[in-house]
């Protein structure tokens, strides 16, 4: 009796265990569809020059990801009051192609502490000139320590259509 008890378990282990497997494999399956859409992604290029020596400069987490990281390029630590706007600095300037824009949003992890963008999503084109600066909104009622070079946005590139204004008569 003990005997068939204990076959019973190893037959539902290696059940569970081919049932793993088939998992994987599905999702391995998964990934290559993806990683064949990925790489069929539209890329532009953008000029970007540091402001300052401790500027980071932005990147994707993930290679799939729709938004880059941005940091803020400050020596110390400051606080961010409860309902307080700050505007801090990227350290960074940037050269958009025409027919781009660059969208500066909230970052999920900063939005859990109550951090936000304040005027999100902030809109930059190719005329803007001079440092990408990220507006700080605290919505919490408690001070928020924000650190020298902290992710604090992410930045969406997209394409931008113009439409023309044709009045009714």
């Amino acid at each position: 009796m003990l005997k068939l008890v204990f076959l019973k378990q190893k037959q539902k282990q290696k059940q569970e265990a081919i049932s793993r497997i088939e998992e994987v494999k599905e999702c391995k399956e998964k990934w290559q569809t993806k990683k064949g859409r990925l790489d069929k992604m539209q890329n532009i290029e953008v000029t970007f020059k540091k402001l300052v020596s401790w500027a980071k400069l932005p990147e994707y987490e993930t290679r799939g990801a729709a938004g880059c990281d941005v940091s803020i390029a400050i020596k110390e630590e400051l606080v961010l009051y409860p309902n307080e706007v700050k505007t801090l600095p990227t350290g960074f300037a940037m050269m958009l192609p025409s027919g781009y824009e660059a969208q500066i949003r909230s970052r999920a992890g900063m939005a859990k502490k109550g951090i936000i963008v304040a005027n999100a999503p902030g809109t930059i084109d190719c005329e803007h000139i001079g440092e990408v600066k990220v507006h700080l909104l605290n919505v919490t009622d408690k001070p928020v320590r924000i650190l020298p070079g902290q992710k604090v946005a992410q930045m969406v590139f997209a394409p931008i259509v113009q439409v023309q204004f044709v009045e009714e008569k």
